[in-house]
């Protein structure tokens, strides 16, 4: 984020990505090293790889923005 809280606020996108890449593979290794109580589990978890990285921060990136969740501008950035 670049001047948040300012009328010149904006996402680094480039930042983004690069993060995104690098959480994804870690959470994506937590799936490989996790013990499960029972196979049928692990097969769950590994067969779909599901890790959670998706919309955290929203809020929060909105508010720096200075965008509001009504507004057609933020359901775009969204």
């Amino acid at each position: 984020m670049h001047d948040p809280f300012t009328d010149r606020a904006r996402l680094d996108l480039e930042a983004i990505r690069k993060t995104a890449v690098v959480a994804t593979r870690m959470m994506d290794n937590v799936i490989d090293a996790s013990l499960f109580p029972l196979e049928k589990q692990a097969a769950q978890a590994r067969g779909t790889r599901h890790i959670g990285l998706g919309l955290t921060g929203l809020a929060d990136t909105l508010i720096m923005l200075g965008l509001h969740y009504a507004d057609e501008n933020a359901r775009e950035l969204a």
